[in-house]
């Protein structure tokens, strides 16, 4: 897990968690906003597990997206400011292998923080986020900083209609840099014995917290998303 030795008091910390027990999409000054392709499926609840499961949805039509993201953006990377990610989801995908995800942080909410054509992430933003591309059934890792962007494949393998929770942590360790560490069901996540770690120079922007899926083909796709917490030392 990211470790919460950083965020043990509120004088030390701010925090965003969400079990989504109340959500309202229509609210465009809640803590939450909504980005779709127009045609885009309704948001929801999934009634099948205990809890407030919130539904994303997208239309059946190829690189429709539909993102979940703060109204502010309310976190920055910065020295003494480490920043920890957490969420749980679950996908049962439509058609095997297309959907595209994006879980993380970003200055940029546009077409849910992924490219068209599974292309995978946007090429320019600030932020770290977990994604997959379709094509493929593995998450890989992106620190980016405007256009220098760092990329870890096969961070975790995506098992269709199981849950899996995801994470990172954003550690400063020098006036210029960062090291972001993945976590998969409370793990690090480990490459060759040695644990996976990337390195982020500061980025300029502020950084909202942004969930997005987007279908890979003519099929809808659906998210679950059980919670979402991130916190950040003030």
């Amino acid at each position: 897990m990211p470790n919460p030795a950083y965020f043990a008091a509120a004088e030390q910390s701010f925090m965003v968690h969400d079990d989504f027990n109340i959500y309202n999409s229509s609210n465009s000054t809640g803590l939450w906003q909504e980005a779709t392709d127009g045609a885009t499926g309704a948001s929801g609840y999934d009634t099948t597990n205990p809890g407030g499961w919130l539904k994303l949805v997208t239309a059946a039509a190829a690189d429709d997206y539909h993102s979940l993201f703060t109204s502010q953006k309310m976190f920055k990377i910065a020295a003494n400011k480490p920043i920890s990610f957490d969420c749980r989801i679950q996908l049962t995908e439509a058609n095997t292998n297309k959907a595209q995800l994006f879980l993380g942080l970003s200055s940029v909410t546009t077409t849910g923080g992924m490219l068209a054509s599974n292309a995978g992430p946007l090429t320019n933003f600030d932020g770290v986020a977990l994604y997959k591309t379709g094509g493929t059934s593995t998450f890989g890792l992106i620190s980016s900083s405007a256009t220098a962007q760092t990329k870890t494949a096969n961070i975790a393998t995506l098992v269709s209609g199981t849950t899996i929770q995801l994470g990172f942590s954003i550690d400063p360790h020098d006036a210029n840099y960062a090291t972001v560490t993945p976590y998969v069901n409370g793990v690090g996540v480990m490459n060759n014995n040695v644990q996976v770690k990337q390195t982020l120079a500061y980025p300029t922007n502020p950084l909202c917290i942004m969930i997005g899926v987007i279908a890979g083909s003519t099929s809808a796709e659906t998210l679950l998303v059980d919670y979402v917490s991130v916190s950040q030392a003030r």
